[in-house]
This record gives C-alpha cells, sequence and structure tokens, in this order.
C-alpha cells in the first residue's frame, strides 16, 4: 500500500493503490480546501480548482480535465494537481495550500494585493 504524507500535517498514512487523493485527505482529517471553499467547491468534479495541492512522487497522470483546468489557471508545474483528480499508485509527499508556502504574493498577477 502506498503512503501518502501530508508535509504540513506531519502526518503518514497509507492509502490503496488507485485512492482518490481528495478522498484520502478527508477520511485523515486533512483539509485540502482553503477558507470560503470548504464550503463552496465542485465537490470532487473538477471544475473549481479549489483543491490544489503540490505533489511530490508516484500519482496517475493528469485526467484531461484536471488538465484543461490547470491549464485555465496558468498552472503548468508538473507538480500541481488538484486532489480531487490525482489518483495515488505509489508513495507521495503532499503540500497543501502550495501557493501559501511558495510565496504567492511575489507574483506579479498578485502585485495589487501587497500592503506597501
Amino acid at each position: 500500500m502506498p503512503t501518502v504524507r501530508f508535509k504540513k500535517q506531519f502526518l503518514h498514512v497509507e492509502a490503496a493503490d488507485g485512492a482518490n487523493l481528495r478522498d484520502v485527505a478527508s477520511e485523515n482529517g486533512v483539509e485540502v480546501y482553503q477558507y470560503l471553499s470548504r464550503v463552496f467547491n465542485c465537490h470532487g468534479h473538477g471544475f473549481c480548482g479549489t483543491c490544489l495541492v503540490r505533489v511530490e512522487g508516484e500519482v496517475a497522470p493528469r485526467t484531461r480535465r484536471e488538465d484543461s483546468k490547470l491549464r485555465g489557471m496558468g498552472l503548468k508545474e508538473p507538480d500541481l494537481r488538484l486532489a480531487c483528480q490525482c489518483r495515488v499508485v505509489g508513495d507521495v509527499t503532499v503540500t497543501t495550500a502550495p501557493r501559501a508556502v511558495q510565496g504567492w504574493m511575489e507574483h506579479a498577477d498578485y502585485a495589487h494585493m501587497k500592503v506597501v
């Protein structure tokens, strides 16, 4: 059984081969949604993009819906995935809310949000 390591939560869990990452997180008390998206989301259908995570390790290739959504969001990094569309096929490390970790406020698209 693959091991899923949730980096920010300091949690290691086992998952069935091919398990949906969103379900694995939910079953183990890990929140992949932030703020209002905890209530307002597409409930795992890959339409909203609010369950964005960074995944390192062995996962199935992106689904068409996931690839389309991420490209539409301007996210080209291969390790950024939608938890609701991502299938675990081996050991993985997951970072929830990766934009908060990666200094996303420094990106030009968010310059208007900086406090001067």
